[in-house]
């Protein structure tokens, strides 16, 4: 496995090849991150310039093998690690995300190839070559960012509303109010 990681590769060649690659990958340099990470930051209270600048700092180790299977078909192995401050969107406080992702993704050159992979493969599709390898790196964190950062040990949110089930009253109880326009609309007229 390479710890020198190619800026522009051909993917297909990478997997007929077998190459492997193992390092690490700054987020600064992974600008759709940064992008989420500023809005998820923001979204609830302005972010300090040292919070930004700790994410900005964090490095992603990661970790690719290429290969072709027995049913001929190029896959990619990844595997990525960090931790990356969040705010919780329950307490407002800033928390560490530890983001441990392993995926399989079957490398295909058109949607029409998704339906003939295995389940075991996520498809990845090639849209170019030669291909920016950080961009699966950077793919594979945005999908391991949490769609709400939820700091570890958060007390779950109560989501019952009302009273207990003897304390309500079910809908044939209470008036309906449409009727209750429609005689005063009846007295009007």
């Amino acid at each position: 496995m390479s710890r020198d990681i190619p800026e522009f590769a051909d993917l297909r060649q990478l997997a007929r090849t077998g190459r492997g690659f193992k390092g690490s990958w700054p987020v600064a340099r992974m600008p759709r991150v940064l992008a989420i990470l500023k809005q998820l930051n923001e979204s609830i209270k302005p972010t300090s310039g040292e919070q930004f600048a700790a994410n900005e700092n964090a490095d992603v180790a990661f970790t690719m093998q290429f290969d072709v299977d027995v049913q001929d078909i190029r896959f990619c192995e990844i595997g990525i690690e960090t931790q990356l401050q969040l705010i919780c969107q329950r307490s407002l406080e800033r928390y560490n995300e530890c983001i441990d992702r392993q995926s399989a993704l079957g490398l295909i050159d058109s949607m029409d190839e998704d339906v003939s992979l295995p389940d075991r493969y996520e498809p990845y599709l090639i849209s170019e070559t030669p291909f920016k390898l950080v961009t699966i790196i950077e793919d594979e964190l945005i999908l391991a960012l949490p769609l709400v950062p939820v700091k570890p040990g958060e007390d779950p949110v109560d989501l019952t509303f009302g009273g207990d089930e003897t304390d309500q009253t079910t809908i044939e109880d209470k008036p309906n109010l449409f009727a209750a326009l429609a005689s005063l609309k009846d007295h009007t007229t």
